[in-house]
């Protein structure tokens, strides 16, 4: 049996950018910093593009800036580490979202097992060696081999939904039996 590839769909023109944005806005997500130690030191960039991909086995994967720090000090490491931001992490968010030149001077942080900086105070994090990136764009998307992962079980997570971060869904408390704040 033969299969015949059909002609490619015209192109249709991309969204506005803005509006794109917008939609993609609708979709809430958790907000991680994500690090590395490359040659010019510790790195971190804030980032909501990460998923999980696969149990087993353990990979993740992250999209960062082609240009950022963070993509370099990765590339020049070979692994990073992926940490979740807890409700009440919002300045740090914001200080790994910023042009500030040495962001872990700001914070405390513990080298993981992999040399990548683990931030004190974060819901989770997730070390992984670097498995695969794909230029795509303006950026990079990483596949990152999980290596270890810790998780603080009293934690809510830090959302970000329409540009906006919001703390948290009260599940911690649920997750331990305790009521809900009000």
């Amino acid at each position: 049996m033969t299969i015949e590839a059909t002609p490619p769909a015209p192109l249709l023109p991309a969204p506005d950018p803005l509006a794109f944005r917008a939609v993609c806005g609708t979709f809430a997500t958790g907000v991680t910093v994500v690090t590395s130690t490359g040659p010019d030191g510790p790195q971190g960039g804030t980032v909501n593009s990460f998923t999980s991909l696969s149990a087993e086995p353990p990979q993740v994967i992250v999209c960062l800036a082609r240009q950022s720090r963070t993509w370099q000090a990765i590339e020049a490491a070979g692994s990073f580490a992926v940490n979740i931001l807890a409700a009440d992490q919002q300045a740090v968010a914001r200080l790994f979202a910023s042009r500030e030149p040495d962001k872990m001077a700001h914070v405390d942080w513990a080298a993981g097992v992999n040399g990548a900086p683990l931030l004190a105070g974060a819901a989770g994090s997730i070390e992984c060696t670097l498995s695969a990136a794909l230029e795509q764009a303006t950026h990079m998307l990483l596949i990152g081999s999980v290596t270890a992962a810790t998780n603080r079980h009293d934690a809510d997570p830090l959302i970000f939904f329409r540009s906006a971060m919001h703390e948290g869904l009260g599940g911690a408390e649920a997750a331990r039996g305790l009521p809900r704040p009000a």
